[in-house]
């Protein structure tokens, strides 16, 4: 079993530290446009910039390694993600062998909403992408006939086994990214239900940090830093 634990940091605003834990027969890979010469347990590959969108371009920039990490690393059997905010805690084969025996994604539920058509109000409220883009987002999903509080996902953090069927639905993920808004979260349950996917959901919640430096709100992947930003 490979398993690859993957992140991926564009712009200043952010440190890359090295995990908490560091676990024995598994590669770390962080995606990168600075040095960060203190993180000595990652592997560190250079971002490619390609966004053209000057607003919003570290975040493009980075978040094609989160969704499609199987083209930028082939040959692992799962890939953990974590954003730099939170850090594979528990032991990633016994994970594995828990949450994805009988099946190829695991994820956590969303801790406040369950509407994607909820979410997309409050991104237009903060500000957090193109208001076209969530617009125009919402109204194809519409006519598609994805249907209300149909299940929401809190993905700063994700599992998944590199089969074809995840694949294809990381390309899905993608494609509705460069189509609509970069707000993976707006999109991730859209393609799973288009796909006919169900996750695997995680315990616990992924986000939540404790400010007296415990554990965040589950023992499998948590918040371990402050998050800085919206992306």
């Amino acid at each position: 079993m490979k398993i690859a634990i993957v992140t991926a940091l564009c712009g200043n605003r952010e440190q890359l530290c090295n995990p908490t834990v560091v676990h024995k027969d598994v590669d770390y890979f962080a995606f990168v446009d600075s040095d960060f010469p203190q993180a000595t347990v990652w592997n560190k590959k250079k971002i490619i910039d390609f966004s053209n969108d000057s607003r919003f371009s570290n975040r493009r920039n980075a978040k094609i390694y989160k969704v499609l990490p199987n083209l930028f690393l082939p040959g692992y059997d799962f890939y953990f993600w974590a954003d730099v905010s939170h850090d594979v805690v528990a032991n990633p084969f016994e994970t594995c062998e828990t949450y994805l025996k009988d099946n190829d994604i695991a994820l956590f539920k969303h801790n406040q909403r369950s509407c994607i058509y909820e979410e997309a109000k409050l991104l237009k409220k903060l500000n957090y992408d193109h208001i076209s883009n969530i617009d125009n987002q919402i109204n194809f999903y519409k006519e598609k006939g994805y249907p209300e509080n149909n299940g929401l996902y809190e993905l700063p953090v994700s599992i998944r086994k590199n089969t074809d069927r995840i694949n294809a639905l990381n390309l899905k993920w993608w494609d509705n990214i460069c189509r609509f808004s970069s707000r993976d979260q707006l999109s991730m349950p859209y393609c799973l239900w288009e796909s006919g996917i169900t996750p695997t959901i995680l315990p616990g919640f992924a986000n939540g940090y404790n400010e007296r430096g415990g554990i965040g709100n589950n023992d499998i992947i948590p918040q371990t830093r402050h998050h800085v930003g919206s992306g």
